[in-house]
C-alpha cells in the first residue's frame, strides 16, 4: 500500500540519526577521488588552460567553474549565425587564466588540458 510506504518513509526521516548509506559512503570516497584528481594535475601560474576544439562540446561547465573569467564561448563558424551554446567551444583568455585547473576538472569530455607557458 502506498499510505503504508509514505508513514514508513516519514518515521525514517524524522529520526535524528540515520543510518549512514551508501550514497554517505560514495560521497566520502568521491570527495577524496577529486582531491587526487586535481593535485595530479599541473597547475600554477607556469601553466595555461588548453582546449582540443574537436573534443569540446560547447557545454560551458569550464565557463561556469572559472574563478577568473577567463573562458569566453565563441563561434569557430563564422559563417554561422546562431546563439545555440552547441556551434560554440571555449576560448581561453591566456592573460587572466591562472592554471588553476578547475576547468579541466569541470569538462566533462576531457577537452581541457594544462599545458606548460612557453
Amino acid at each position: 500500500k502506498p499510505n503504508k510506504w509514505l508513514t514508513r518513509a516519514k518515521d525514517v526521516l524524522n529520526k535524528e540519526e540515520l543510518p549512514s548509506t551508501g550514497i554517505e559512503k560514495a560521497k566520502d570516497m568521491f570527495k577524496g577521488l577529486r582531491k587526487q584528481t586535481l593535485d595530479s594535475l599541473p597547475r600554477g601560474k607556469d601553466y595555461l588552460a588548453l582546449v582540443d576544439n574537436e573534443k569540446c562540446i560547447g557545454c560551458t561547465q569550464c565557463v561556469y567553474f572559472c574563478n577568473f573569467a577567463s573562458i569566453d564561448m565563441i563561434s569557430w563558424d563564422l559563417m554561422a549565425r546562431t546563439s545555440q551554446f552547441e556551434s560554440k567551444k571555449a576560448l581561453i583568455l591566456e592573460d587572466t587564466c591562472t592554471g588553476c585547473t578547475l576547468c579541466a576538472f569541470a569538462c566533462p569530455v576531457e577537452a581541457i588540458t594544462m599545458e606548460a607557458k612557453i
